[in-house]
């Protein structure tokens, strides 16, 4: 990073994603938070789950001694009536026991779905409103992006698995302790040695989850391509290229060969996993050998009945399922701690701190200029109200002496931009690509904020001005539009939702932009949701509809006009200069078509404005813009 941005407002947001990235947090503390997030508005859902995991539990030392009373009277009956009665009783006491185990059972997993879901729908709200509180500059560090994604896979998977687990790993616990409280009761030392049954359970897991691990890291590029070479038969996109050449073949070859390259190194993983696998069912079935054995010599003795034999074979059948499974859960939760910290990362991207690390950074930058420009805003201030209506009123905006660049980059897109906007006027924004035109309307919208220099509406710096009250002033037609997927009525009123009732003014705004599908306002407009899809002209004339509807006091129109022709782009323009009556406007382009009725021109050029006037000022310059315009000329004329 080059010593002259380390102090600049950019590098705020820089620092403060590299903090949260590289942190470090002990898995404990991990799970700690997530299980404090998860039972903030569940509690009762969870403690409900508790209950019937212990009562569960607590089921099965009743359920295996009526087992064992059943066995022993029946072996022992004979013809005598009144043990076969009694093994009868001890027969449908343990039927009885068992049904209300299934019971508990199947109220835990509808409690355990309904569990998983709002802790679901929990994070993917908070994942949302994270991200509406982040600045826009955040969205500019790739980092972000990659956090994002990696928080929502958390929630589509590292979360479902974790909790599923976590819960089952509950009814497990209950499970073995009711397991060992039976055993205990039957014969102390078989009990005893039962527990070794853990050791190759964890073990087994334990080896198994770093096989996998291991696996995923070597094939992880390998995968990538594979996927690539999976989906472009059914990309839309690359699919027309694809049939047209005829390379249907070719791209089938490397996607077996690709797919033979992951399955050679997968293999060797398979087999080392067996081995592994197998040393651990073996160890197991002979720790059950000599359980069996021991309660065979009890049975010598005399110390074991035919029903304690019976339950214990039943006990350790399902103490070593039990226990496999809790240390199988237990391993895969302490091993996707990974995936909870990277759900918490993006959450921990904070606001408030990032700016008041940004005032900070400033003030250390250039203090004295800062206490100026405060005074000087002290003072507009006293002459004016402190409301939108005063703000409004006045509504000059001003550049001072604005820089910005990009976070991870040394170089401004934007240097040094000083320049004063009366209310009203309509200003084109012109420069030929990357010349930092759209960077400019980012600052202006506040959809960044400038590394070093001060923005003022109304004379009041926008940094004092809460993002929300600012915005209220903008409507914008970007280039890439909003295609959003619901209502005709909605795509319109949404720039506006207070007057979403106003029907009239919804058609008389689509009747403006030239909108002529008589179609109902409540057809969604998507195919895929089973409503229809509209052309790209009529999706155009929606968004400037959704403009003329929010009757904002600044209107943006950035390129908006880029994949038209140059006819129609005269006809949309008349359009945009009929929203824009009495309000200030700026309407950025490459091409200059529109140009010609703006009261004013900026010309950009490597990220500053080399040229400021009207287009017969700027002709008559016979400099930069002219070029510019006699290279286009032949498009209009």
């Amino acid at each position: 990073m080059d010593a002259g941005h380390s102090r600049d407002r950019t590098y705020c947001y820089e620092q403060s994603i590299d903090q949260i990235d590289t942190a470090r947090i002990p898995p404990v503390r991990i799970f700690m938070r997530l299980f404090s997030f998860v039972l903030r508005k569940q509690s009762l859902i969870f403690v409900l789950y508790i209950v019937l995991s212990a009562g569960s539990g607590l089921l099965m030392p009743f359920t295996i001694s009526m087992w064992k009373k059943y066995i022993d009277l029946a072996g022992n009956a004979g013809h005598a009536a009144r043990l076969l009665s009694g093994a009868m009783s001890a027969l449908g006491i343990y039927i009885l026991l068992s049904a209300l185990q299934s019971v508990f059972r199947t109220v835990m997993e509808n409690v355990s779905a309904r569990f998983n879901f709002a802790s679901w729908f929990n994070m993917d709200k908070e994942i949302n409103v994270k991200a509406m509180e982040l600045e826009p500059e955040f969205f500019e560090i790739p980092k972000t992006q990659a956090m994002i994604d990696r928080a929502w896979y958390f929630t589509r998977a590292g979360f479902v698995l974790i909790f599923q687990l976590g819960l089952t790993v509950f009814g497990n616990i209950s499970a073995v302790a009711g397991l060992f409280v039976s055993m205990y009761l039957l014969d102390k030392r078989i009990c005893l040695v039962s527990t070794l049954t853990i050791i190759p359970a964890i073990f087994g897991k334990f080896v198994s989850d770093r096989e996998n691990y291991e696996k995923d890291q070597k094939t992880s590029v390998e995968m990538l391509e594979y996927n690539y070479f999976k989906d472009i038969f059914t990309d839309k996109q690359l699919y027309r290229e694809i049939k047209l050449n005829d390379r249907f073949a070719f791209f089938t070859k490397k996607f077996e060969d690709k797919n033979r390259t992951i399955l050679g190194i997968r293999q060797k993983f398979y087999k080392k996993k067996a081995a592994f696998l197998f040393a651990g069912s073996f160890s197991q079935n002979a720790i059950l050998t000599v359980c069996l054995f021991m309660a065979a010599c009890g049975m010598a003795a005399g110390t074991v009945t035919m029903g304690g034999f019976a339950a214990i074979y039943k006990l350790i059948a399902e103490l070593i399922r039990s226990m496999t499974d809790m240390a199988g859960h237990v391993t895969s939760i302490i091993t996707s701690s990974y995936s909870v910290n990277e759900f918490f990362k993006f959450i921990d991207l904070k606001k408030a701190e990032t700016e008041k690390a940004g005032e900070n950074q400033e003030t250390e930058q250039n203090q004295e200029t800062e206490q100026n420009q405060e005074t000087e805003q002290n003072q507009e201030t006293e002459q004016s109200k402190e409301t939108e209506q005063g703000i409004a009123k006045q509504g000059c905006l001003e550049f001072d002496h604005v820089s910005f660049r990009y976070p991870l980059s040394d170089t401004n897109v934007l240097e040094d931009i000083s320049l004063k906007i009366k209310k009203g006027e309509h200003v084109a924004v012109v420069g030929a690509n990357g010349s930092g035109k759209s960077t400019f309307i980012k600052l202006l919208t506040r959809m960044a904020e400038p590394s070093c220099g001060t923005i003022r509406l109304g004379g009041k710096d926008i940094m004092g001005i809460s993002p929300e009250d600012y915005w209220r002033y903008f409507v914008a037609v970007f280039q890439d539009y909003n295609k959003y997927k619901e209502s005709l009525g909605y795509n319109v009123f949404i720039s506006d939702i207070s007057q979403k009732d106003q029907e009239n003014r919804i058609r008389e705004a689509l009747a403006f932009a030239g909108f002529q599908k008589d179609i109902p306002l409540d057809t969604v407009l998507s195919a895929e949701f089973g409503g229809i899809d509209l052309s790209g002209g009529e999706w155009q004339k929606v968004a400037i509809a959704r403009a003329f509807f929010g009757n904002k006091d600044i209107v943006i129109l950035d390129e908006p006009t880029a994949a038209i022709d140059p006819l129609k782009e005269a006809e949309i323009y008349n359009a945009f200069d009929k929203i824009g009556k009495g309000k200030t406007v700026f309407f950025v382009t490459h091409r200059l078509g529109s140009v010609l009725s703006a009261d004013r021109i900026l010309f950009f050029e490597n990220g500053r404005i080399v040229e400021n006037g009207t287009h017969q000022e700027l002709v008559g310059l016979n400099g930069r813009y002219a070029g510019f315009w006699q290279a286009q000329a032949g498009l209009y004329l």
